[in-house]
C-alpha cells in the first residue's frame, strides 16, 4: 500500500519535472520566474509552484545569483529558466535512481509474499542425488532463502585432488 501511495502521489511531480527537463519550461517555472522578478528567492514566494519544480532549487547559489541579476536588469527570465532546466535534469537522474530502488523493493516484497503463501512450491522442489561424492549440509526443515543449508557441493574432481574426496 505504501508503494502504491508513493507512486500515486509522486507521478504528477515526475511528469512536471520531465516536462521541465525536456521542454526547458513549464507553467510552474514561468509562474515562479514571474514572482521572482519582483520578490526575493525565498520558499514562501514560490511555495505554490515548488511541488512541480526541482528539489531544493531555491537553495541553489547559481540560481540565486541569476535571480538577483534578473531583478537588477542584468539577466533575463530565460537565464533563470535555463538554470531551472539544468536543475530539473539533475533531479530527474536522482528520481530515476529512487524509482529503480522502489521497483527492486516492490519485487522483493512480491517474492516474499509469494514464498510465504506457497511454501510447498519452493521448499525441497529439487531432488539432489546423495552419494559419497556429494556434500550435504544439515537441513533444519525451515526454509530461508539465504541460508547455506540449501546449497550442495559436489566434491568429485575438486582442484588439488587426484580423483579422491579431498577438500
Amino acid at each position: 500500500d505504501a508503494i502504491k501511495d508513493f507512486k500515486e502521489r509522486f507521478r504528477p511531480r515526475l511528469l512536471a519535472i520531465q516536462e521541465l527537463a525536456k521542454n526547458g519550461t513549464s507553467a510552474a517555472a514561468q509562474t515562479a520566474v514571474q514572482k521572482l522578478a519582483s520578490a526575493p528567492l525565498e520558499w514562501k514566494t514560490i511555495a505554490a509552484e515548488a511541488g512541480q519544480l526541482p528539489r531544493l532549487f531555491h537553495r541553489d547559489e547559481v540560481l540565486s545569483n541569476r535571480v538577483k541579476s534578473m531583478q537588477a536588469g542584468r539577466a533575463t527570465s530565460a537565464d533563470v529558466i535555463a538554470r531551472i532546466q539544468q536543475l530539473a535534469k539533475a533531479d530527474l537522474k536522482e528520481i530515476s535512481t529512487i524509482l529503480q530502488k522502489v521497483q527492486l523493493l516492490e519485487a522483493e516484497v512480491i517474492q516474499r509474499i509469494y514464498i510465504a503463501e506457497k511454501p510447498s512450491r519452493t521448499k525441497n522442489s529439487v531432488k539432489i542425488a546423495r552419494n559419497a561424492d556429494t556434500l550435504v549440509f544439515p537441513d533444519t526443515n525451515e526454509y530461508w532463502m539465504d541460508e547455506l543449508d540449501k546449497y550442495h557441493v559436489n566434491v568429485k574432481g575438486c582442484p588439488g585432488s587426484t580423483g579422491g574426496k579431498t577438500l
